[in-house]
């Protein structure tokens, strides 16, 4: 989750859904709004700016994935 004032990017947390909703909660006077997004699993295929890319790694743990641009088949 990322917490904005303002337009700011504020503070980031991971966490399940009850446990961000708690810290919402706490942040109201801090914050204007709050975006939840997940961390993309291995395997699966974003596109970023038009360009699709497969996930090669994936922790939530840290908070970050690796991806490889997707390429044709010869």
């Amino acid at each position: 989750m990322q917490s904005y004032k303002e337009n700011v990017l504020v503070n980031t947390d991971l966490g399940t859904i009850d446990e961000l909703a708690t810290k919402i909660k706490k942040s109201e006077k801090e914050t204007d709004s709050h975006i939840i997004g997940k961390i993309p699993l291995k395997g699966s295929i974003i596109t970023v700016n038009n360009l699709r890319f497969k996930i090669t790694f994936s922790s939530s743990v840290d908070g970050c994935f690796k991806a490889r641009i997707l390429k044709p088949k010869y």
